[in-house]
């Protein structure tokens, strides 16, 4: 006989409910779950970099952005620390290996704090290296809801970057100092170089959303690359080849067909948004002539350079940052004519001979595997790792940017998947560090915001308090001390020449400060320093335009007018049409009366 169960009496001291208790009535559905904190630190962070211009009160679009790296990593390294105890153990130790190899090059580099914060206004430093490996722990923490955040936020500052350039290339005047850059409006980035490859990612990301509500979406393409061809950038043609390409790939040859149609409208719009506004377009700097003055021919110079510097240092590099140190004496007469002579590389504009220079082969080999193991972890199908892809690909013929170098793998560890990332990543171990480093992170940010702010006032109200406050507050950049100096040359030239000496004692290697502190002693008709100072900075870089005029003046002024004539010739000899040259020689080729 089967047995009848009974059902189970309820368990001693919990309070049976009826058919007519609370509990009876229909609850609401539970509602989704809001980002984690993380992922809206990191939609924070993205809008930041893209769109946070800080012009009109630090007078440069390159301040916030990197002050938000110093953000980013006290953030970021208690993350990555704690993802060695993760399945993503293997990127994190990579990522460990090229922060500490950085840091031993930087300590080795002969000048540890300039190449731990870099030069003033240039990206490359072991601070913009640790936020890059920084940016990508903060990135594998985003949840499902933030990296649909995170790709609505680029959109949208992607859109902002566009109709300003647009607004910027058909108006010449813009508001809060938004001003063209070499006639190319720039956007919200500070150089239209960093525009192109921007929005190209944005296009990308835009790509699925279009193919869902073409007839919305596909205006927000045309204005994408209305603002990509008017950024005049001779990168852009490339990257929108290649972004087809992989279009046609991903969605099939029909939906990429009318996708490509909206970007030719868009790129067509831009063209002639740039010829109304008279700003420089694309199709004209593709030209024979353009391109060898100001393309590929002075990187290849760079390169050439760049083979020798490894082969000096190729165990440790010559530190982040410090490019320039290793390359500027190997200027050669092809590199000074084919580019502005006193305008020196920084960057070398490909992102591993850069790592190469400067950190050393094994250094290089650490990047590399980091990226590697990083993308390789990235759901490639998802749009987030292709935007990242692009802004990588345009590191590869353009200079680092202290905001798309980081947001690149910000996006990449955005891409991984939240799931395996987070098991086991010591979240309690690591709590009390990551609020810690939030701490950290907000004062450095707030520290150098603040320090910029009293560094460009005190110069516009003339006050030297203000200026030693600010001093205190930013990196021990010598453009500080020359800013200093600017405020005591108000009591006259001889007055500004102790901070310019402090400015290059403290980087004897830049032949800008050397040609600022020879001038100063020329004015005070200091001829033997003023003679010295010159030679110095033609040392750092050989065909220095500045510096052989300036030796021209010293030698006149002296009665060698031999010297002064052989100066003069030099220059000549990198720009032929040197109006200053000429003027000289006519005057010192004259017959003695």
């Amino acid at each position: 006989m089967a047995q009848t169960l009974k059902p189970r009496p309820p368990a001693r001291g919990v309070r049976q409910r009826g058919p007519q208790s609370r509990s009876a009535t229909p609850r609401r559905p539970p509602t989704p779950p809001r980002p984690a904190a993380l992922g809206l630190g990191a939609v924070a962070i993205a809008v930041g970099l893209t769109a946070l211009t800080t012009d009109w009160w630090t007078a440069d679009a390159w301040t916030g952005r990197y002050a938000l790296d110093l953000l980013m990593i006290a953030l970021g390294l208690p993350l990555l620390i704690g993802l060695v105890s993760s399945p993503l153990r293997r990127v994190a130790l990579v990522g460990v290996a090229v922060v500490a190899f950085g840091a031993l090059s930087a300590a080795l580099s002969g000048n540890f704090l300039l190449s731990l914060f870099g030069e003033w206004i240039q990206s490359t430093s072991l601070v913009l290296l640790t936020a890059t490996v920084a940016a990508w722990a903060i990135g594998v923490h985003v949840d499902d809801r933030g990296r649909r955040w995170l790709e609505i936020a680029l959109i949208s500052t992607a859109g902002l970057n566009a109709l300003v350039a647009l607004a910027g290339t058909l108006a010449p005047s813009m508001p809060l100092e938004l001003e063209r850059v070499a006639n190319r409006h720039p956007g919200l980035l500070g150089n239209p170089v960093f525009l192109a490859p921007f929005l190209a990612g944005a296009l990308w990301l835009v790509l699925d959303r279009f193919l869902d509500r073409p007839q919305w979406w596909g205006g927000v393409v045309a204005v994408l690359a209305a603002a990509l061809q008017a950024s005049g950038s001779r990168a852009a043609l490339g990257m929108l080849v290649v972004l087809l390409a992989a279009a046609v790939r991903r969605v099939g040859w029909r939906a990429a067909a009318l996708f490509a149609c909206f970007v030719i409208a868009g790129a067509v719009i831009g063209e002639g948004s740039a010829r109304i506004g008279h700003a420089v377009t694309t199709s004209e700097r593709l030209t024979a002539s353009s391109a060898a003055e100001g393309g590929i021919r002075p990187r290849l110079e760079e390169w050439s350079a760049s083979v020798h510097a490894i082969a000096e240092r190729p165990l440790v590099g010559y530190g982040p940052g410090r490019y320039a140190v290793a390359t500027s004496h190997r200027q050669t007469l092809r590199r000074a004519q084919a580019e502005a002579p006193d305008s020196l590389f920084y960057d070398a504009h490909d992102l591993f001979v850069e790592d190469a220079v400067t950190l050393g082969l094994p250094g290089l080999g650490l990047v590399l595997a980091f990226l590697y193991l990083a993308g390789r972890r990235a759901l490639w199908k998802a749009p987030l790792a292709g935007f990242g892809g692009i802004l990588l690909l345009g590191h590869l013929f353009q200079p680092q940017h202290v905001a798309l170098t980081p947001l690149a793998l910000l996006t990449l560890g955005a891409a991984t998947p939240s799931a395996s990332a987070l098991a086991g990543a010591g979240s309690n171990a690591w709590r009390w560090a990551r609020v810690a480093g939030a701490a950290v992170g907000v004062v450095l940010f707030l520290s150098m915001c603040v320090g910029s702010i009293l560094w460009r006032h005190a110069l516009l109200e003339h006050d030297d308090g203000m200026m030693d406050v600010a001093i205190h507050l930013v990196p021990p950049w010598p453009d500080l001390d020359l800013s200093k100096g600017v405020l005591a040359g108000r009591f006259g030239d001889a007055a500004s020449i102790p901070w310019a000496e402090r400015a290059v004692a403290s980087d004897t290697t830049r032949p800008d400060l050397w040609k600022k502190l020879a001038d100063l002693y020329l004015s005070t008709h200091d001829l033997p320093r003023a003679r010295a100072a010159y030679g110095r900075a033609l040392a750092l870089s050989p065909w220095s335009v500045d510096a052989s005029i300036g030796l021209a003046r010293v030698e006149q002024e002296a009665g060698k007018r031999e010297a002064a004539i052989a100066h003069l010739r030099r220059v000549l000899r990198v720009d032929p049409a040197n109006a200053d040259a000429k003027g000289g020689l006519e005057v010192l080729e004259q017959p003695a009366p």
